[in-house]
Order: C-alpha cells, then structure tokens, then sequence
C-alpha cells in the first residue's frame, strides 16, 4: 500500500526521496523550501521504479521554490506546487530557474509558475517579464498539465524531447513566447489557454503564443496535434499565434528530411492581431482543421486595420500531403495547385467593412462580439455560414453551454435604416426545453420596451442604444444581456462657416479639424487644389445607399467663374462649367450618371442653394428650390477607389473661385419616423414550434429566402392580426453579406479557381 509521508523543510524532502521506493506521496507543509535539486550529486538514486508524488499538504497554502533543478531524474509528480521566480541583478533574460533535464516521466500539474519583472537593465526590459518558465530538454514522458504560467519573458520551452503532453495550462502575462519547441517527436499540446501578452514594443521580440522551430536542430519535429486551444490577444499584445516556421528548409540550408512530419492543428480558437494566425513551414502530412482564426485588436482601439493585423492561415507552398478544411480565417495563402493537397469548406471573415462578405456582424452572434473582462467568446449565427460549411471550431460554433444562456443577434434591414430584427432565438441551450411562460423581455434603450422571442425596432433617430434582453423563467431563473447597438441615423457630414466639419458616428458629432482655407465666409475654394479633405470613413455610408442628399450653400467670389466644387473619386464629382450651370457625375453600380442644369446661373456671385437628391431611382439637382436637371439613376454610387471627399480638384486642374458657405450630406433621411415602432415578429411557446423558431429564423433571414416582413410574420406568427402589421419591402438584403468569398480584394493570393469549387454563392 502506498504510504503518505508528510514533511516541512527541504532537507525532510530529500530525506523522504531518498527512502522512496515508488508508490509514496510526499506532503509538503506550507513554507518556501528554496531550490529543488535532484541530479547526480543528490546522492540518493532519483529513477524512481513507479510514480513519486510531492505535493502540497494545504492546496490553498501550497509549498513554494524559488528553483528547480531536475537532472536524470525518472517517475516524479510535482502537484499543487508554486515555483516563484524573483528577478536578481545579472540575472539573462534566457536564465531557467525551473528545468527538466535529461529526465523520464515527469509531471507538473496544479501548479503555479510566478514570474518577475526586471528592473535596472534596460527601458526595453524594465517591467516586462523576465527569465524562462519551464524549461525541458531531453526529456521523455513529460506531462505539463493545469499549470499557471505568467510574467516570464517565454512561459515554456521545450527542445530535444519526446512524448510530451501540454494540456490544460494558462500561460498569461508573456512578454515574448508562451510555448517554445524544436525538435520534439509525440507531442500532445490541448485544451491550453494562452493570453493576454505584455509585450515590450521597443524590443526586437519575435512573440509567438505557440513556436516551433528547427534552426540549430539535427532532426524533425513529428507526430503533433495541436488542439482544442484557446489563444487569445483579451487586453494584451499582439503577437503570432501558431507559428511553426522551418527556417532550416527555407533558408536552403537542409531540405525534405528536416520537414516537419504529421501535423495535426485543429478545434482551435485564435483571436489575435497579427497576420501570422497559424503559420506552417515546410512539412510532410499536415492537417488544419475547424480552427477559429479571428481578428481584434486587443489593448488598442479597434479601428481600420492593414492586412499584417488580421489573423490568417498560412502554409508553405513546398508543404506535402495538406488538407486545410473547415476553418474559419481571414485568409488563406501558400495554395497553388499543387498535388495531394485538398483544400475545402473553409469559410473566409472579416471585420473591417459591414458592406462586404462575410462579416462578422452577420456571422456571430452580435452579442458575443463583445468581450466580458477581455474574454472573447465569439459565437457563431445558428444556420449560417458557419454552420451550413461546418467551419471553425466547435466551441465557436457551439452556443448550447448553459441552461439558460441569454444572447441576441441583431440584423439591418434593407432599406430601413431605422429598423432592427432583434433575435433571441439562439439564447438559450434548448429554447424547447423552456417551461411555458417564460417571457423574453427587451429594452430598446430609447424609453421603449417589448416581449417577444422576435422583435422588429425602429428607432427615430440615429444614435447608440444600450439594449438589454433579459429572459425570465417562472420559477424565478434569469439572464441578462446589454449590448449597444448603433444606428447610424441620417446625418452623415455638415459644414458650417463657424464649426468646420462635423461627421456623425451613430448620432454622434465628430468635430473634425478646421481647414485653412476656412475662413467666415466659408470654405474658400478658388485656390489651385486641395482646399479641404474629409476622411473616407466619414461619407462612405452615402455608398450603396438607396437614397441620399448632398446639399451646399455657394456663391462665387468673381463673376463667370467655372471650375470643380468637390469629388469622391471613383463615386461622384461636381463641378460649375463655363455658363454657370451644375454637373454633377455620379458613378454607380450600374455604370455613370451625368445631370447638367439649366439655368443656375451659379456664377453671378449671388447665394445659391443646391440640393443633389437620390429619390425613387432619379438623379435629381434643384438650385434654390426648383429643380434643375434630372436622370434616371439605377443601382447604387461606386466603391471601388479608397478616396477621400476633397473640395478642389486634386490634379491641379481649375477650382470654382467662390466661397462654399455650408455642406450637408444625408442618407435614408424619410426612413426615420417621429414615434419608435415595434413589431413583434415571434412569440415564444405560443403560436410557433419553438425548436423550428431556433433554427429556421435566421436561416430565412439571411437567406433572403422571403421578400419582406410581412412574409416573415406569416410564416411565424398563426394570428398576425394581432400585431401591428409592418411596412412593406423590408427585403434583408443579407445574403450578399453572408456569401463566402474572397475578403477585401487582393489582400489574399490563396484563393484560386480550384478552392472557388468550395465556395458558398
């Protein structure tokens, strides 16, 4: 029977070590024991014939070592321990204060690996985390399970060694690496949670969550599967995530018998601003599969990002034997053809433009876009995308974890900038299993409220709404979720002599900077040039929409003056001809689109109004309020250029000689309504079968497999009359949106004729 020895110092331990033959278990009392040291020197044999275990006598007051030094030692258990590294003048920042050396059998499991920060070396390394984790080098049969790793500059490093597996830690707080390896056969790296790096940004640190390398190695890594992970940026620093660069094959220096041999990488989810998402060099059979590789910022501002930001799925074109299937990515690169490679079912997400396919506003769940103390939990829309190609991890997939689970998605509506479907169908694990009369209550956030599985909102105004579902069972069980939700409203630019430019955001004014050629007349055009520009985000809102204004004030400052007012090149230029008249071309969807008016008389230098209107498909120009000139215009003004809104002609070309005294640009301006509305689309658990409502509404929606709400209300609610019918022609638009495709025009050079075989229309 094994025995169960309790001791209090270090020497106690070794005492106990000594006398063990196998089987023991070893309690440590509460106390700092110094520096672990079994080697050669430790006089006693430290190949144990079965499993010791040293472990804490208190869990919640565990036994600490500022060391640890395992050299030839073979069947030990390290559990519930603290191993606390203190930073010390001198120290390197490769020192490994805990390492496993030439060792069998070895496991470390509940245990805590407290890192230090430096201090007095450097700007570079002052308050960044120094010295090495865990470090194992020709080890076999060692096992990392459940450990806590943090404020190190790498958590982990492991070289040389065979049969390892690295499950169940958190690795936090890294300023470099989480997980090093180089040459490494039989690995298992699962169910670990990496996150949240503190980088130092004036260092030359390479920082990868997970590293494999070959560079001063003699052998391949073989035999990994990497799974079931969780690598996420939260509130951190970005950094690569699986990054398995074979630097030895692509520097020429070795070739096929250093390529990395059987790679697994699958049920991943990576969330992570840098490019280099999973990265695999140069390899012979090579799996990814049903990885989740998604972008955010993490400790910066979200915002417009380069392509090196968004994390994508990245192969060696020299790889063999490569099946990249169901994930869900930014991007794809390194396919081009090549034979034994299968390519298939993966589903291409983006979060840089609402307009384009793919986004993720349409993928997930709205609310589990948002982060609870840095934790990303996105969740994707059941019948969408991801669901009908089974792409990215199952946990991004999966939104069936708790009992009552509350989550709503929110959709735009063609047509209808004012309106929202709120849509809470997806909340709970089995909305069947739900006891009648349990009531889905929302809180618009605009002094509004409503019950309903369903709801259809529209708003009387642009702005940001804090709207809260809150599901309550009978028996007393809720669950609450709040998620702002923006409207854009109908404002989009304005300009006055005294205020500049202001943009609008959600209903929000931006007050934007003050061109020098404002003055308080108005914004003074006649210069040669550029006289004012406005950022394209702040307009691009007037592209693809179905109605839109542009009205300007204007008078010219020297009479029979002709030349350009203002452009959106690519999408629209207005400029004043050699009668005075207004020409206004308006690139679309559908080809170009002039109006000249008649009559204006714009260069008498007298005040002039111009409204320029998109209404019911007519391209109209009224000046001073008669209309001037009209055109049929179908589809939509072009985005294809990446300009910004300049008043000038940027080529140096001739500027009207006049002052522009106020500019306005609106879109949807007839959509808002002075009294908020609300339709209640479905009811639960009265006159529809609740486990179809949870699958089939969104999948009809985004479909676009219905025209309009009142189809929708039809199909899910048996006596609509008792609820306020809605408008027509609220066509959801989404399928354009919910297509998989290739994101953002050239960013990406993986996809090919072949993969488009895969690819959702």
């Amino acid at each position: 029977m094994a025995s169960t020895i309790t001791v209090s110092t270090l020497n106690g331990l070794y005492s106990a070590l000594a006398k063990a033959t196998g089987g023991e278990t070893i309690l440590l009392a509460p106390g700092d024991y110094g520096k672990l040291s079994l080697g050669s020197r430790s006089g006693f044999d430290i190949t144990f014939p079965s499993n010791v275990t040293i472990a804490s006598a208190d869990p919640n007051k565990p036994a600490v070592f500022s060391q640890m030094d395992l050299s030839g030692a073979a069947n030990l258990t390290l559990d519930g321990l603290t191993f606390d590294y203190t930073f010390k003048p001198g120290d390197a920042i490769y020192t490994r204060p805990f390492a496993v050396n030439a060792s069998d059998n070895i496991t470390i499991r509940n245990s805590t690996f407290d890192g230090d920060v430096a201090s007095g070396v450097s700007a570079v390394d002052n308050g960044y985390g120094f010295a090495v984790g865990l470090s194992v080098r020709g080890s076999t049969g060692i096992k990392v399970e459940d450990n806590e790793i943090f404020n190190f500059h790498r958590g982990m490093t492991v070289s040389e060694s065979g049969n390892l597996t690295i499950v169940g830690n958190d690795i936090h707080s890294i300023r470099s690496d989480g997980m090093d390896f180089a040459e490494v056969k039989n690995v298992l790296i699962a169910e670990n949670t990496i996150h949240d790096f503190r980088g130092s940004l004036a260092s030359t640190d390479h920082r990868d969550m997970i590293q494999f390398w070959t560079n001063g190695t003699d052998s391949p890594s073989e035999n990994i599967i990497i799974r079931g992970n969780t690598l996420d940026i939260g509130t951190g620093t970005a950094t690569q995530s699986i990054f398995m660069r074979n630097d030895l094959v692509d520097r020429g220096l070795a070739g096929t018998e250093m390529f990395y041999r059987n790679v697994l990488i699958e049920e991943n989810v990576i969330v992570n601003a840098h490019a280099h998402g999973i990265t695999v060099g140069e390899t012979a059979g090579l799996v990814i599969r049903n990885n989740s590789v998604l972008h955010n910022d993490g400790r910066n501002a979200d915002g417009a990002d380069q392509a090196v930001e968004i994390p994508q799925i990245t192969v060696s074109r020299d790889a063999t034997g490569v099946i990249i299937a169901n994930n869900a990515t930014g991007g794809l690169n390194g396919w081009s053809g090549q034979a034994g490679w299968q390519v298939r079912d993966n589903a291409f997400v983006q979060d840089q433009n609402y307009q384009a396919p793919g986004y993720y506003g349409n993928i997930f769940i709205s609310t589990s876009l948002q982060t609870t103390g840095g934790i990303h939990d996105f969740r994707a829309v059941e019948g969408g995308m991801l669901d009908r190609l089974g792409a990215g991890a199952t946990q991004t997939r999966d939104s069936s974890d708790a009992a009552v689970n509350a989550q709503f998605h929110v959709t735009s509506v063609a047509n209808q900038a004012d309106t929202r479907i709120f849509d809470a169908s997806m909340s709970a694990d089995n909305i069947s299993a739900l006891p009648t009369g349990t009531v889905f209550q929302w809180n618009f956030g605009d002094g509004t409220f409503a019950k309903g599985t369903v709801v259809s909102h529209s708003y009387t105004q642009g702005g940001t709404y804090n709207v809260t579902l809150t599901i309550l069972q009978p028996g007393g069980i809720t669950d609450t979720v709040k998620l702002p939700v923006p409207v854009a409203g109908s404002h989009i630019l304005s300009m006055t002599a005294d205020k500049g430019f202001v943009a609008y955001e959600a209903g929000a004014e931006i007050v934007l900077a003050l061109p020098k050629a404002m003055t308080a007349e108005g914004l003074q055009l006649g210069a040669t040039g550029v006289q004012a520009t406005v950022n394209r985000a702040h307009v691009v809102d007037i592209l693809g929409a179905e109605d839109f204004g542009i009205s300007l004030k204007l008078d010219a400052d020297v009479a029979n003056t002709s030349g350009e007012l203002f452009r959106l090149h690519g999408s629209f230029v207005a400029s004043v001809d050699s009668k005075g008249e207004l020409s206004f071309r308006a690139f679309t969807t559908e080809g170009e689109v002039k109006v000249l008016t008649k009559g204006a008389h714009l260069s008498d230098t007298l005040n002039h109004s111009i409204n320029i209107r998109l209404v019911d498909g007519q391209l109209q120009v009224l000046i001073d309020g008669k209309l001037a000139g009209a055109a049929a215009m179908e589809g939509t003004l072009l985005s294809s250029n990446g300009q910004n809104l300049v008043f000038g002609n940027p080529w140096g070309g001739r500027n009207f000689n006049g002052d522009l005294k106020a500019f306005d640009i609106v879109k949807d301006a007839s959509d808002f309504h002075k009294i908020a509305e609300t339709t209640i689309i479905q009811n639960p658990f009265q006159s529809l079968d609740p486990v179809s409502a949870k699958t089939s509404f969104h999948t009809l929606i985004v479909d676009s497999r219905v025209s309009d709400l009142d189809t929708l209300t039809a199909t899910f609610v048996k006596n609509r009359d008792t609820f306020e019918r809605p408008r027509e022609d609220q066509a959801d638009d989404a399928a354009q949106n919910h297509r998989v495709d290739a994101p953002l025009g050239d960013r990406f050079e993986f996809l090919t004729q072949h993969q488009s075989d895969h690819i959702l229309s």
